[in-house]
């Protein structure tokens, strides 16, 4: 945006991880809150990876110092009220659940056939979110760094269908090489298996219970 391009609002999708929402929305990031497991890994932070180099644009050096020894410290992150409309404005940001997220994905899917990835579908449906609550029906741009297959299994739930019903094709590598590829109609996850380890490998193992099982830990 400062080099020219014509960008009215950058809008961030998060899980239920929101901490750029708390600061954004109420002025104030708890730095030192437990990040919770989500369908969305690269997304459970508490503190966003590149939070400092906004707090830097906006604000600058000073005020970024004091952000890194509230995080350093644990303590929570409140930005001065005199400058903390120039960290908001021209930002939004909305926080998906989970089941949301896998909602958008089908449904998305069923009037596009435009498959997306689970954070594509966080940006998507904060779009959304920001949509309803402004009015505003501008051209919009949804970035999309991951392709849905790094996510399959998540994708396929979503679709209810099976992995194996994603693909037309599956590639086989064993230690970084490439081994062999074919239709996925013509394979099935025990040779997949097999060619990846290479060698004949049981996949249903019956584990006998425990007994007289003691704490070791």
């Amino acid at each position: 945006r400062e080099m020219g391009l014509p960008i009215a609002n950058i809008i961030c999708g998060c899980n239920d991880n929101g901490g750029i929402w708390d600061l954004l929305h109420h002025g104030a990031l708890h730095t030192d809150a437990v990040a919770e497991q989500t369908l969305t890994p690269a997304g459970d932070h508490t503190v966003p990876p590149d939070l400092e180099r906004l707090i830097y644009a906006t604000m600058g050096e000073e005020e970024t110092r004091r952000f890194l020894e509230a995080c350093a410290t644990g303590r929570t992150y409140r930005p001065p009220e005199a400058r903390f409309e120039e960290l908001r404005r021209g930002m939004y940001a909305g926080v998906i659940s989970g089941n949301r997220m896998e909602s958008i994905i089908r449904s998305f899917y069923n009037t596009s056939t435009y498959m997306m990835d689970p954070y594509s579908a966080l940006a998507y449906c904060s779009l959304q979110d920001y949509r309803t609550r402004y009015a505003v029906g501008r051209t919009a741009l949804v970035l999309s760094e991951k392709s849905p297959a790094h996510a399959a299994s998540i994708v396929a739930r979503s679709l209810g269908i099976s992995v194996e019903e994603l693909s037309d094709r599956v590639t086989i590598l064993r230690q970084g090489q490439y081994i062999d590829d074919m239709p996925t109609k013509d394979t099935n996850a025990q040779e997949m298996t097999n060619m990846m380890v290479g060698h004949s490998v049981t996949l249903n193992i019956e584990r006998p219970e425990p007994v007289d099982p003691k704490p070791r830990i």
